[in-house]
């Protein structure tokens, strides 16, 4: 997430908007703490048997997982990346 701020807030000359896009990327990730089964699970991953869940904040993808009382954030990735290289890093860390 620091590495989104300062990408705005620098390279885009954006603080104002950098702040309003990191608080509300902090906020989604604390509703996990109620609710950490809402989002859905990330189908290409599943056929490896691997449960990975995507919450959607603005235009950001924060993806995690959740076992028994413990949410793990994973990557936060601007929606328009590419997923494969994501997908190739959760696979091979899941072994």
């Amino acid at each position: 997430m620091e590495a989104i701020y300062h990408y705005i807030a620098d390279e885009l000359q954006s603080p104002e908007t950098a702040m309003n896009h990191f608080e509300a990327i902090a906020e989604g990730i604390k509703t996990l703490e109620i609710f950490p089964e809402r989002c859905a699970i990330v189908e290409e991953l599943l056929n490896l048997d691997i449960k990975v869940r995507r919450l959607l904040v603005k235009n950001y993808s924060v993806f995690y997982r959740f076992d028994k009382d413990t949410v793990t954030i994973l990557r936060v990735l601007h929606q328009s990346s590419s997923l494969d290289r994501l997908l190739f890093e959760i696979g091979n860390k899941s072994d």
